[in-house]
Protein backbone atom coordinates (compact mmCIF):
# COMPACT_ATOMS: atom_id res chain seq x y z
CA UNK A 1 0.00 0.00 0.00
CA UNK A 2 1.47 3.04 -0.56
CA UNK A 3 1.94 5.99 1.57
CA UNK A 4 -0.29 8.35 0.36
CA UNK A 5 -3.25 5.55 0.75
CA UNK A 6 -1.87 4.98 4.34
CA UNK A 7 -2.04 8.56 5.37
CA UNK A 8 -5.92 8.83 4.01
CA UNK A 9 -6.70 5.86 6.03
CA UNK A 10 -5.13 7.28 9.32
CA UNK A 11 -6.60 10.09 8.65
CA UNK A 12 -10.11 9.31 8.42
CA UNK A 13 -9.76 6.59 11.37
CA UNK A 14 -9.08 10.31 12.95
CA UNK A 15 -11.92 11.80 11.58
CA UNK A 16 -13.95 9.30 12.94
CA UNK A 17 -12.70 9.21 16.38
CA UNK A 18 -13.03 13.00 16.43
CA UNK A 19 -16.95 12.68 15.42
CA UNK A 20 -17.00 9.75 18.19
CA UNK A 21 -16.29 12.32 20.57
CA UNK A 22 -18.88 15.09 19.43
CA UNK A 23 -17.39 16.79 16.64
CA UNK A 24 -18.91 17.47 13.37
CA UNK A 25 -19.04 14.93 10.75
CA UNK A 26 -17.11 17.41 8.82
CA UNK A 27 -14.58 15.66 10.06
CA UNK A 28 -15.27 12.49 8.96
CA UNK A 29 -15.48 13.73 5.36
CA UNK A 30 -12.28 15.40 5.65
CA UNK A 31 -10.58 13.17 7.15
CA UNK A 32 -8.66 11.58 4.39
CA UNK A 33 -7.94 14.93 2.54
CA UNK A 34 -6.18 16.05 5.48
CA UNK A 35 -4.71 12.80 6.40
CA UNK A 36 -2.58 13.03 3.03
CA UNK A 37 -2.30 16.77 3.00
CA UNK A 38 -0.28 16.65 6.45
CA UNK A 39 1.64 13.41 5.59
CA UNK A 40 2.72 15.58 2.35
CA UNK A 41 4.07 18.65 4.57
CA UNK A 42 5.54 16.22 6.62
CA UNK A 43 7.55 14.49 3.97
CA UNK A 44 8.63 18.39 2.34
CA UNK A 45 9.82 19.09 6.03
CA UNK A 46 11.77 16.46 5.53
CA UNK A 47 13.50 16.34 2.75
CA UNK A 48 14.12 19.95 2.27
CA UNK A 49 16.43 22.24 5.16
CA UNK A 50 15.71 25.42 3.27
CA UNK A 51 11.75 24.34 3.61
CA UNK A 52 12.08 23.72 7.22
CA UNK A 53 14.25 26.76 7.69
CA UNK A 54 11.05 28.85 6.39
CA UNK A 55 8.28 27.21 7.56
CA UNK A 56 9.48 27.04 11.12
CA UNK A 57 9.34 30.55 12.14
CA UNK A 58 7.04 31.45 9.46
CA UNK A 59 4.38 28.86 11.55
CA UNK A 60 5.60 30.85 14.60
CA UNK A 61 5.02 34.47 12.90
CA UNK A 62 1.53 33.72 11.57
CA UNK A 63 0.30 31.69 14.89
CA UNK A 64 1.34 35.25 17.28
CA UNK A 65 -0.57 37.36 13.93
CA UNK A 66 -3.64 34.57 14.53
CA UNK A 67 -3.61 35.21 18.10
CA UNK A 68 -3.33 38.57 17.93
CA UNK A 69 -6.06 39.39 15.62
CA UNK A 70 -8.67 37.17 17.99
CA UNK A 71 -7.94 38.97 21.16
CA UNK A 72 -10.91 41.65 20.89
CA UNK A 73 -13.07 38.56 20.58
CA UNK A 74 -11.02 37.10 23.53
CA UNK A 75 -11.53 40.16 25.23
CA UNK A 76 -15.45 40.81 25.13
CA UNK A 77 -16.01 37.07 25.88
CA UNK A 78 -13.85 37.24 29.24
CA UNK A 79 -16.00 40.51 29.75
CA UNK A 80 -18.84 38.99 29.29
CA UNK A 81 -18.36 36.48 31.64
CA UNK A 82 -17.31 38.00 34.22
CA UNK A 83 -20.24 40.87 34.40
CA UNK A 84 -22.60 39.72 31.98
CA UNK A 85 -25.85 39.93 33.28
CA UNK A 86 -28.66 37.58 31.84
CA UNK A 87 -32.32 39.18 30.78
CA UNK A 88 -35.58 38.93 28.72
CA UNK A 89 -35.78 41.71 25.97
CA UNK A 90 -38.37 42.58 23.42
CA UNK A 91 -37.42 41.92 20.06
CA UNK A 92 -37.84 44.84 17.75
CA UNK A 93 -36.60 43.41 13.91
CA UNK A 94 -33.75 41.93 12.13
CA UNK A 95 -31.67 44.28 10.56
CA UNK A 96 -28.84 43.58 7.77
CA UNK A 97 -26.02 46.06 9.73
CA UNK A 98 -24.89 45.76 12.99
CA UNK A 99 -25.64 49.60 13.63
CA UNK A 100 -25.25 50.46 17.95
CA UNK A 101 -29.12 51.27 18.02
CA UNK A 102 -31.73 50.39 15.92
CA UNK A 103 -32.90 52.86 13.51
CA UNK A 104 -36.57 53.31 13.81
CA UNK A 105 -36.55 54.44 10.35
CA UNK A 106 -35.63 50.99 9.11
CA UNK A 107 -37.54 48.58 7.91
CA UNK A 108 -37.00 45.28 9.70
CA UNK A 109 -35.80 42.79 7.40
CA UNK A 110 -34.06 39.15 7.23
CA UNK A 111 -30.94 40.65 8.30
CA UNK A 112 -27.84 38.62 10.93
CA UNK A 113 -28.46 41.16 13.36
CA UNK A 114 -31.36 41.13 16.07
CA UNK A 115 -32.55 44.33 17.24
CA UNK A 116 -34.05 44.18 20.68
CA UNK A 117 -35.33 46.73 23.86
CA UNK A 118 -34.76 45.85 27.39
CA UNK A 119 -35.15 47.57 30.85
CA UNK A 120 -32.54 47.36 33.60
CA UNK A 121 -33.85 48.98 36.86
CA UNK A 122 -35.54 52.31 35.65
CA UNK A 123 -34.29 52.94 32.58
CA UNK A 124 -34.50 51.16 29.37
CA UNK A 125 -32.22 50.63 26.36
CA UNK A 126 -31.82 49.70 22.90
CA UNK A 127 -29.17 47.11 21.70
CA UNK A 128 -28.33 45.31 18.32
CA UNK A 129 -26.16 42.29 18.01
CA UNK A 130 -26.20 39.24 15.71
CA UNK A 131 -28.82 36.96 15.88
CA UNK A 132 -29.49 34.42 17.93
CA UNK A 133 -29.80 30.50 17.26
CA UNK A 134 -32.79 29.84 15.81
CA UNK A 135 -33.48 33.76 15.13
CA UNK A 136 -35.72 33.18 11.52
CA UNK A 137 -38.37 32.26 13.61
CA UNK A 138 -38.85 35.68 15.39
CA UNK A 139 -40.98 38.15 15.28
CA UNK A 140 -41.27 41.55 16.48
CA UNK A 141 -42.73 41.33 19.72
CA UNK A 142 -41.48 38.07 20.70
CA UNK A 143 -38.86 37.76 23.79
CA UNK A 144 -35.46 36.58 23.82
CA UNK A 145 -32.64 36.11 26.28
CA UNK A 146 -29.75 38.55 26.29
CA UNK A 147 -26.68 39.53 28.59
CA UNK A 148 -25.89 43.04 29.45
CA UNK A 149 -22.94 44.00 31.22
CA UNK A 150 -23.14 45.31 34.97
CA UNK A 151 -20.79 47.75 34.75
CA UNK A 152 -22.48 49.08 31.45
CA UNK A 153 -25.96 48.27 30.75
CA UNK A 154 -25.89 49.85 27.08
CA UNK A 155 -23.28 46.95 25.92
CA UNK A 156 -25.46 44.10 25.38
CA UNK A 157 -25.16 40.65 23.30
CA UNK A 158 -28.51 38.39 21.93
CA UNK A 159 -25.51 35.80 21.51
CA UNK A 160 -22.55 36.79 24.03
CA UNK A 161 -19.38 35.30 22.70
CA UNK A 162 -18.17 32.79 24.04
CA UNK A 163 -14.17 32.47 22.92
CA UNK A 164 -11.97 30.70 25.61
CA UNK A 165 -8.02 30.81 25.43
CA UNK A 166 -7.82 27.50 24.44
CA UNK A 167 -9.96 28.19 21.60
CA UNK A 168 -8.19 30.90 20.16
CA UNK A 169 -5.04 29.01 20.74
CA UNK A 170 -5.84 25.99 19.09
CA UNK A 171 -7.74 28.19 16.12
CA UNK A 172 -4.03 30.36 16.12
CA UNK A 173 -2.53 26.97 15.75
CA UNK A 174 -4.69 25.14 13.11
CA UNK A 175 -4.75 28.55 11.23
CA UNK A 176 -1.19 29.17 11.27
CA UNK A 177 -0.70 25.34 10.11
CA UNK A 178 -2.76 24.90 7.36
CA UNK A 179 -1.37 28.51 5.68
CA UNK A 180 1.75 27.27 6.23
CA UNK A 181 1.76 23.80 5.06
CA UNK A 182 -0.51 25.00 1.91
CA UNK A 183 2.32 27.22 1.11
CA UNK A 184 4.57 24.52 1.37
CA UNK A 185 3.05 21.94 -0.44
CA UNK A 186 2.13 24.38 -3.19
CA UNK A 187 5.71 25.20 -3.38
CA UNK A 188 6.93 21.49 -3.13
CA UNK A 189 4.41 19.55 -5.18
CA UNK A 190 3.03 22.01 -7.47
CA UNK A 191 4.05 21.11 -10.75
CA UNK A 192 4.42 17.51 -9.92
CA UNK A 193 1.68 14.55 -11.60
CA UNK A 194 -0.63 13.05 -9.17
CA UNK A 195 -0.13 9.28 -9.48
CA UNK A 196 3.71 9.88 -8.62
CA UNK A 197 2.75 11.31 -5.32
CA UNK A 198 0.29 8.72 -4.62
CA UNK A 199 2.98 6.35 -5.72
CA UNK A 200 5.02 7.96 -2.86
CA UNK A 201 7.67 8.92 -5.48
CA UNK A 202 10.64 11.07 -4.21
Amino acid sequence: MSPVAIAALVGAALGVVAWGAGAGGLYVALGPFLGVWFWLFWRALRTSMRVRWLAVPGFVVLAAVLFFVQQPALLRADLFRRDGVTTQAAVMGRFADPGTLVDRGTVPGQGKYVGYRYRVGAREYEGRSVAPIGAEHLKVGDTITIQYLRTDPGVSAAAPPTDTLGDVVSLSLLGAGWLVSGAVNLHVYGRRPFMSLWRGDR
